[in-house]
């Protein structure tokens, strides 16, 4: 099997690990959360992925919290890391918005090891498909890390509080 980035988002995200409950000012993140509530991703990832070989290669470059970190190293304990080996019906799609080099490396290099790979990135799936080459995908919803907003959206609750307690306190 092989997982993207958007599959190991997922898999350590606050929102799919129990803090979908938390309120987010950001649309996208907060209707992620409103999904997760009705549509939580992690069940059918797990029933998927669980008791096979995972291979993979991507480079995550987000700034995760502190638990998403924990998860994420939990989770990369459990993976083997295997090069790049880009398929050359991946090799042969043309670059564009939606097929990008980086995606055409990890979905060719799952291709190439004829392995399953796992994404909530539809856009390289039906971009590629249109050109003519399908690779074998299991598709999920795409979830954020969300850990590092909430603090932030706490800290500001908890600074807009402390505030207002100070001007009641101060009588203005």
């Amino acid at each position: 099997m092989n997982l993207d980035v958007t599959t190991l988002i997922s898999l350590v995200s606050n929102v799919c690990n129990g803090s979908c409950h938390v309120h987010l000012s950001d649309p996208v993140l907060r209707q992620q959360a409103l999904d997760e509530q009705t549509s939580p991703s992690l069940p059918a990832i797990h029933q998927f992925i669980d008791s096979k070989d995972c291979y993979f290669r991507a480079i995550v470059d987000v700034v995760a919290g502190p638990t998403e970190r924990r998860r994420a190293d939990q989770l990369l304990a459990r993976l083997t890391v295997v090069p790049d080996q880009t398929s050359d019906r991946a090799v042969g799609l043309r670059i564009t918005s939606s097929i990008r080099p980086r995606a055409r490396t990890v979905f060719g290099s799952g291709d190439r090891l004829r392995a399953v790979t796992t994404t909530a990135n539809v856009a390289f799936v039906r971009a590629a498909a249109q050109a003519g080459v399908e690779f074998v995908t299991f598709l999920h919803p795409a979830r954020a890390l969300t850990e590092c907003k909430e603090l932030s959206e706490l800290e500001d609750t908890q600074r807009s509080s402390d505030n207002s307690v100070k001007q009641d306190n101060t009588g203005h």
